[in-house]
């Protein structure tokens, strides 16, 4: 509990009261102000901020591409797996 601008501070040796500094106290000097990173958007593939058709195409490509070969990879995999429980 504070009382006039005092807190209670215990130790071993008993408990007294101390000065509490301001908390909104503001330092004599300005902060720089910091620059805001631009949050691009990861279909921004030259990151100008605008996601034009050709690279919304090139990213759509890209996903269709990837999911192909992981499922090619998958049926592969199941495919060799068959090949072993035959013999």
């Amino acid at each position: 509990m504070r009382q006039g601008g005092l807190k209670p501070k215990g130790h071993n040796s008993g408990v007294y009261w101390t000065r509490v500094a301001p908390k909104n106290k503001q330092s004599k000097t300005k902060k720089e102000e910091q620059p805001i990173e631009q949050a691009f958007s990861p279909n921004d593939l030259d990151h100008d901020g605008i996601v034009t058709p050709t690279e919304a195409k090139i990213v759509l490509g890209i996903y269709i591409v990837t999911w192909t070969l992981a499922f090619v990879f998958v049926c592969v995999l199941i495919y060799l797996a068959n090949l072993g429980l035959k013999s």
